[in-house]
């Protein structure tokens, strides 16, 4: 009888949509300013809107923690049939690693100039 209840309650968190996995969080500009909360094992993606044919590229310029882990370089996307000097996206990946607060935030500027043209901030909280 216990077993049967357990495969009940399984196969309704299932169809509910619980889920014991990490989870995956987009943000984007839209989002500056947002409070994320994630949990150790969570992914989170930030997609930001990019031109660096004109030399514009996102710096993160909040000094790493051990709340989270910057998985690798961004990566660049253009859309497959854009002008050379259309804009893309830029994709930051990020892993919540252990419980505590940590502000992100990127700078959108030119490799050669320090003059900031857009920020973008987020505050993640992992528990």
């Amino acid at each position: 009888m216990k077993l049967r209840t357990l495969l009940v309650v399984a196969a309704a968190c299932a169809l509910a949509g619980c889920s014991s996995g990490p989870k995956k969080v987009d943000l984007g500009p839209r989002d500056d300013g947002k409070a994320v909360e994630l949990k150790p094992g969570d992914e989170m993606l930030i997609k930001l809107p990019a031109n660096r044919s004109q030399g514009y590229r996102w710096v993160l310029a909040t000094p790493q923690s051990k709340v989270l882990f910057k998985q690798g370089d961004p990566m660049y996307a253009r859309p497959v049939n854009a002008a050379a000097d259309a804009a893309g996206i830029e994709t930051w990946s990020f892993r919540a690693v252990e419980p505590g607060e940590q502000v992100l935030q990127f700078d959108y500027r030119r490799a050669a100039d320090k003059t900031i043209d857009k920020t973008v901030r987020y505050t993640v909280t992992v528990r």
